[in-house]
């Protein structure tokens, strides 16, 4: 093979990784990195750089500029953990000269091919089971609203792989679509049977699968890596996009109160009698000289979002569970979460592209995993039940990111962010919830336009949250190497990071 074929291949060889990363959701913040390291191993000149959702890669003869070639490569993907392990290991075979260029580009190639044969139906059971697992665990739902949420969300990946996949138009407003539809039929069953299911569970729990939890993951680790460019877009993006679910939530709320006059007059009946004012008259005698005629006081009871009113079966904040229904409407007992965390787990990294083969490899990987997200959520309930939301968010991603960073560094066959991306994600319906909410009772058009804003507030609270947590875990975990670095010891150029 002559010289100009060989460059040629490692050239395509690069461009297929550039893809590859894009299209299965490596983390954004090491492209670069690790694409110049792939161009360096084979000899290759060349500049990255990185924008959401593109990369911009020029090569380059160092002696004869001119003559430079660039590729843009664009690709919208998603979240595929097998893809992201596998690419990192045909990258590791690659750079140590294990594999040549040319093969390497071949077995991407394969992992496309494989990515593309994905059985749909198969998501659609996956998106069943995180509704069902979620709706109890970080929205205070019953079995019965578990199955609605399980059933909107599988509703939802159905609409998006068989029509937005084919309509441009559905594409852009699938989410919106499916957020309103959701929010109304969440509505219809809170009106209709008694308040026995839950609006704010079945709402929230149905539309899980398309919060932004991998963007505002990624935001954080780019911000707390300084890449202000790609971190601050993502974060906004994240945030726009929840206050945009948020008010298309409502709105399917108050579409279904405008059909249903009787829902409106029990809802102005209920607030009124909670919020009366109540008048006392009498005589207020002093126990010195002071004398004070008859006066009379009045008294108005503010509405206490975290308290429950049996006599309306209402609670603004959570889900209201009367003592005398039947098992299925009452919310799990606390020996039921030590099944379902580490099911939601599991169901998540299968969600995300992990699959389960029949190799001790695999399913040790697939352990850790579920190991990690059980140890994330652990983490945030002691934070929001002992202190606020945000530390619970904080201590979450800490924990997760230092225990990850610990076994990648005892075991080199897995990269940290294939590890600890579920115990990242499961922070976000979770943390969500503990900071504010998504969707939750309102008893007026001021509390609903506050509601959909605190939303906002809260994905900046969550973010922020995730950030300090890995940047601390990050910090600890390599924290023989800061030393070394210090101290002028150290082999490598820079610090490992957890992620």
């Amino acid at each position: 093979m002559d010289h100009s074929s060989a460059e040629r291949h490692r050239r395509h060889y690069i461009v297929m990784l550039a893809r590859s990363y894009l299209a299965y959701g490596t983390p954004s913040h090491r492209i670069e990195t690790q694409l110049a390291s792939a161009a360096k191993a084979l000899d290759i000149h060349a500049d990255f750089l990185l924008i959401p959702n593109t990369i911009f890669a020029c090569f380059y003869d160092p002696n004869e500029r001119r003559q430079a070639s660039m590729h843009v490569i664009k690709v919208v993907g998603r979240l595929s953990l097998a893809a992201v392990e596998d690419a990192w290991s045909i990258y590791q075979d690659v750079n140590s000269s294990r594999i040549t260029a040319e093969v390497g580009a071949e077995r991407l190639k394969d992992i496309e091919d494989r990515e593309e044969a994905q059985k749909k139906r198969y998501r659609c059971v996956i998106a069943f089971l995180c509704g069902f697992a979620v709706t109890p665990l970080a929205f205070d739902g019953s079995f019965a609203d578990a199955l609605v949420g399980g059933a909107c969300a599988a509703g939802s990946v159905l609409i998006a792989e068989y029509f937005a996949a084919r309509n441009v138009l559905v594409e852009k407003l699938f989410e919106v679509f499916v957020a309103f539809f959701i929010s109304f039929i969440a509505r219809f069953l809170y009106s209709q049977w008694d308040h026995r299911f839950c609006y704010s569970a079945v709402a929230s729990g149905g539309i899980v699968l398309i919060l932004p939890g991998f963007t505002v993951m990624c935001a954080s680790l780019e911000l707390s890596h300084k890449k202000m460019l790609t971190g601050s877009i993502k974060l906004v993006y994240a945030i726009f996009f929840a206050l945009i679910l948020a008010f298309v939530q409502t709105s399917g709320s108050d579409l279904y109160l405008k059909f249903n006059s009787n829902a409106v007059a029990a809802r102005a009946k209920m607030i009124q009698s909670i919020t009366e004012t109540n008048y006392l008259s009498g005589t207020l005698v002093a126990n010195g000289t002071l004398n004070i005629a008859n006066l009379t006081l009045g008294f108005t009871q503010a509405l206490d979002p975290d308290r429950s009113y049996p006599e309306w079966k209402y609670k603004g904040t959570g889900c209201y569970r009367d003592p005398g229904w039947i098992w299925v409407f009452q919310k799990p007992t606390l020996g039921y979460f030590f099944l379902i965390v580490p099911a939601f787990a599991f169901f998540l990294t299968l969600w995300n592209g992990m699959p389960i083969k029949f190799k001790w490899r695999n399913t040790e990987h697939v352990i850790m995993m579920i190991l990690l997200a059980c140890g994330s959520y652990t983490a945030n309930l002691v934070g929001t039940t002992y202190l606020t939301g945000s530390i619970g968010s904080s201590l979450g991603a800490f924990v997760v990111s230092f225990l990850g960073s610990i076994y990648t560094r005892l075991r080199k066959d897995i990269t940290p962010f294939v590890l600890m991306t579920p115990g990242i994600l499961l922070l976000v319906p979770t943390g969500l919830t503990a900071v504010g909410g998504l969707s939750k009772n309102y008893t007026g058009e001021d509390d609903q336009f506050s509601t959909v804003l605190n939303t906002g507030f809260a994905m900046v609270e969550l973010s922020i949250g995730i950030i300090v947590g890995l940047s601390l875990a990050s910090l600890l975990a390599n924290l023989d190497e800061v030393w070394r670095s210090a101290v002028g010891r150290s082999k490598t150029e820079k610090v490992a990071i957890a992620f």
